[in-house]
């Protein structure tokens, strides 16, 4: 019992740091059924995970192009998370906001997601069920140095419940050549070690030809 409070603590301070999800070698606690739960109105909790908590590229293309999301709605009442028949959204603003404190008037972009839309993106995992997606911003590059996010949860009545947000510090510098995205890709983290190591340790550095 001790060792399951511990781990439900660790979780809340991970997500109230803004973290991109439970610690590594995490435990699973109990059984997730592989039937999503029926969807329900109403939600007590958004919780926001950017998993990684960076920026990512998922293309052939230089530059970063959006976030991984994943969210977990919760009812006060349920000890389990659950699905929702309402819309999701996603804000974009730029610089760093604190917790609790106002988001800025506008954000720089917004993802909107309907009820019906969403049960593409379910997912199940350790926490439970919830959604993820990838909230590529196109050519709408944030260019500040740091961006925040913050998921919404619009249910079909009464007022919206906001996640906490989280803090996105955007690369400054960008690779001369393709630079796919290779996490979780052990090949190709250590092709890109041994690049950055002929490049006297400067990623930014062209990438010598190599030999046939």
């Amino acid at each position: 019992m001790r060792r399951a409070c511990g781990f439900v603590f660790l979780c809340a301070v991970c997500l109230a740091a803004g973290c991109g999800g439970p610690a590594p070698g995490a435990k699973e606690l109990k059984f997730v059924s592989a039937t999503p739960p029926r969807p329900v109105d109403a939600v007590d909790r958004v919780d926001f995970w950017a998993a990684p908590p960076a920026a990512i590229n998922w293309d052939e293309i230089p530059g970063v192009d959006g976030v991984q999301a994943r969210v977990y709605l919760f009812k006060v009442d349920r000890a389990d998370t659950v699905l929702v028949k309402g819309a999701l959204e996603f804000l974009m603003y730029a610089g760093r906001a604190q917790q609790g404190g106002p988001p800025p008037a506008e954000p720089l972009k917004t993802w909107s997601f309907t009820g019906d839309e969403l049960a593409a993106y379910r997912t199940r995992s350790m926490v439970g069920w919830g959604y993820a997606a990838q909230l590529g911003w196109g050519k709408d590059v944030p260019t500040a140095p740091v961006i925040t996010l913050r998921a919404r949860y619009q249910p079909p009545k009464g007022p919206p419940v906001y996640s906490a947000p989280i803090s996105i510090a955007m690369p400054s510098k960008v690779r001369s050549g393709p630079a796919k995205s290779i996490i979780g890709d052990a090949a190709a983290r250590k092709r890109s070690d041994q690049e950055t190591e002929g490049n006297g340790g400067d990623p930014s550095a062209p990438v010598p030809p190599q030999e046939r």
